[in-house]
C-alpha cells in the first residue's frame, strides 16, 4: 500500500463561493466524523468481526481539549478504503458509496474547519 503523508483538502473558489451563505455550524463536520464511523462499521460489520471476534463493538471517542484548542474523534471502525482515501478529504467531491449516511454538504464544513 503507497504511503501517504499530505493532502491537500482546501476547498476551490467555487465551492465556497455556492456556500458561503450557508448556515452551517461547526457541530455539523464533527457530526460528518461521527456518522463516518457508523458507516464504516455498518458497511464492514462483517469482517470487523471476522477480525476482532463475534462481541466487536464500535466505539467512537470525542475528546475536547481547550487547552491545545483541539477536538480529536477516534474510532475503531474500517476506516476509508485505500482506493478513496484522498478523495474522502476534498470538499464537495460525491462519496463512492452513495448509499451511506454521508452528507456531501458536512463534507464542505468539514474542509473548512480543518483549513481555517
Amino acid at each position: 500500500m503507497e504511503q501517504i503523508d499530505k493532502i491537500y483538502i482546501r476547498p476551490g473558489v467555487g465551492i465556497l463561493q455556492l456556500l458561503k451563505n450557508q448556515n452551517y455550524k461547526p457541530w455539523f463536520a464533527l457530526a460528518e466524523f461521527i456518522d463516518n464511523a457508523i458507516d464504516s462499521y455498518l458497511k464492514f460489520e462483517t469482517q470487523l468481526k471476522q477480525v476482532e471476534g463475534d462481541n466487536f463493538k464500535l466505539k467512537v471517542i470525542v475528546e475536547i481539549n481547550t487547552t491545545d484548542n483541539r477536538i480529536t474523534i477516534r474510532d475503531n471502525a474500517a476506516g476509508i478504503p485505500t482506493e478513496h482515501y484522498l478523495r474522502a478529504f476534498r470538499a464537495a467531491d460525491a462519496p463512492y458509496d452513495r448509499t451511506g449516511l454521508i452528507r456531501v454538504w458536512y463534507r464542505y464544513e468539514t474542509s473548512r474547519l480543518l483549513v481555517l
